[in-house]
Order: C-alpha cells, then structure tokens, then sequence
C-alpha cells in the first residue's frame, strides 16, 4: 500500500509543480518564444493536465486497491515516455541560415 502511494504522490506533485511553472511561464511576457501561438499553450496545458488529474486520482485509488493503481500507473507510463503530437505546433527553431 505505501510503495504505489509514495509513487504516485511524488508522480502527482512533481506534475502539479511542472504545470504551475508552465502557467507561470504562459502568463508572462516575453517568456515564450514567439512562434508558441496561443492554441499551441492550451494543447500543451492540457497534456500537462492529464497526467496529474490522472496520478492524484490513482493515489486515492491506491487505498482501495493497490493492484489496480498499478495497473493504471502502469497505463500511464506512455503518457510519460512518448511524446505527444500537438496540433498548430509552431515551426523549425533551426536557423534557415545555417545550410
């Protein structure tokens, strides 16, 4: 019971720090480049939403069963380790000059 609790109370926090910081990040001027359009910002926040809602939910399912929390987490491990595509993703950051 402690081991998947203790995992995914630190998955949860870690996400919920990452996304505070990108909202921080978002809301102020300057500090994304400028091609990062706005409908990009809101895929990525939500992509960023869902592995946190996804993990707070998981630890609390964690006291019912910690088998099946498991298996979630483990469902959630794609989430993780393959990146995303995202629609309106902004343009090469690679200098044309540079050919």
């Amino acid at each position: 019971l402690i081991a998947p609790f203790l995992f995914g109370a630190n998955l949860a926090l870690v996400g919920w720090v990452l996304l505070v910081q990108w909202l921080y990040v978002g809301s102020q001027d300057g500090m994304l480049a400028i091609f990062v359009t706005a409908e990009y910002r809101s895929a990525i926040t939500f992509r960023m939403l869902v592995g946190p809602i996804a993990t707070t939910l998981t630890v609390l399912v964690c006291f019912w069963s910690s088998d099946v929390s498991v298996a979630i987490y483990l469902l959630l491990l794609p989430l993780y380790l393959v990146p995303g595509s995202v629609t309106g993703r902004p343009g090469s950051i690679h200098s044309h000059s540079a050919r």
